[in-house]
C-alpha cells in the first residue's frame, strides 16, 4: 500500500469534510433554519441537511430550537448553553441537555418534512455513516496494512 498516498488522501478528504460541515452548520443549520436569513431549493435544503447529520449536532430541531433559546434569553438562566450555569466544559463540548425545549422555540421547523426526516433519523444516519466507513476501509486495502504495520514483531 502507498502510504504516502493514503495519508494525503485521508487528510484531504477530512478537510473537505470540515468544510462541507462547517458550511452546513454555519450557513444551513445557524443561518437558514434557526433565522431564516435567505430562501433556497429542497435539493440545496437537503445538502444542507446531509451535512449537519455528518457533522454530528444530533437533531437539527433540538439544535435549532436551544439557539433559539439561547437568543432569547442570552447568559441568562433560560439559555441552555451559559457557562456560567453549566460550566465551559460542558459549552466548549457541547455536551449540555435540556430537559424540556419549549415548543414555541420549534414549533414551525415541524413543517418541513425535510428536517423532520432528519430529526426522526439522525441516529441511524450515523449508523450507516459509521458502516460505510468500515465498509471503505475493508475495500479499500486500508485494514490490512494498517494491521500489519501494528502487529510486526
Amino acid at each position: 500500500m502507498n502510504w504516502e498516498l493514503f495519508l494525503w488522501a485521508t487528510g484531504l478528504g477530512f478537510l473537505w469534510c470540515q468544510i462541507i460541515t462547517h458550511y452546513s452548520v454555519s450557513v444551513g443549520l445557524h443561518r437558514y433554519f434557526a433565522h431564516g436569513q435567505f430562501r433556497t431549493s429542497k435539493i440545496h435544503e437537503w445538502g444542507f441537511i446531509i451535512g449537519i447529520l455528518i457533522a454530528c449536532v444530533r437533531t437539527p430541531i433540538g439544535w435549532v430550537a436551544s439557539h433559539r433559546m439561547h437568543h432569547a434569553d442570552t447568559e441568562g438562566p433560560l439559555d441552555p448553553h451559559n457557562w456560567k450555569a453549566i460550566g465551559k466544559w460542558k459549552v466548549a463540548t457541547t455536551t449540555w441537555t435540556i430537559p424540556k425545549i419549549p415548543i414555541k422555540f420549534a414549533k414551525d421547523l415541524y413543517d418541513n418534512p425535510r428536517l423532520v426526516w432528519a430529526h426522526n433519523n439522525w441516529k441511524t444516519f450515523l449508523l450507516h455513516i459509521g458502516q460505510c466507513v468500515c465498509l471503505y476501509l475493508h475495500t479499500s486495502g486500508g485494514v490490512q496494512p494498517l494491521c500489519h504495520s501494528c502487529l510486526r514483531r
